[in-house]
């Protein structure tokens, strides 16, 4: 079971933008105003990842590769199987920023859980235990309290929870 402290609740946008944890995480531009906000101040990386398609390899560029006895499919299969709409992105935003980094995370309708199990994830992962989590639009302190509570793994955590209506 999941063990953790809820910090603090940020009632406005000077507080939930003020110094304090040293790892944020935030939804996908469209299921978060914070996002947005916080693009801004990160130089609009957010959304220039969000826009961001792989190049495509030339038919000559394959015909060379083939002919230099290389497997083509296993080469790009790693690129292939990137999807910027699923994958998280994180961002070095201690200029920028008050804390270290950013970690945006893509919300799925309806799958409050499944997000949460991938902010516990990144938080295991980068060795973080105290974190700000700008919370999805539509996504209550209670609904995330409830999701984090059911996660059957080991771990103390510190959430800031900012909820979308903290946005002036």
């Amino acid at each position: 079971m999941i063990q953790f402290e809820l910090m603090n609740h940020f009632k406005n946008q000077d507080e939930a933008l003020s110094d304090g944890a040293n790892l944020w995480i935030i939804a996908d531009l469209a299921h978060s105003g914070w996002a947005k906000k916080l693009d801004w101040y990160l130089n609009f990386q957010l959304r220039r990842a969000s826009l961001h398609k792989s190049k495509k390899i030339s038919e000559r560029a394959q015909e060379k590769i083939a002919n230099w006895g290389f497997d083509l499919e296993k080469l790009t299969k790693s690129a292939k199987s990137f999807d910027r709409e699923k994958a998280s992105l994180m961002i070095a935003s201690h200029r920028l920023l008050p804390n270290r980094l950013t970690v945006q995370i893509p919300f799925i309708e309806n799958s409050t859980s499944n997000w949460v199990q991938e902010c516990v994830k990144v938080l295991r992962d980068l060795k973080q235990s105290q974190v700000r989590i700008f919370l999805p639009q539509n996504v209550s302190r209670a609904e995330f309290t409830k999701a984090a509570s059911l996660k059957s793994s080991d771990g103390n955590f510190s959430f800031e929870l900012v909820e979308e209506s903290s946005i002036d």
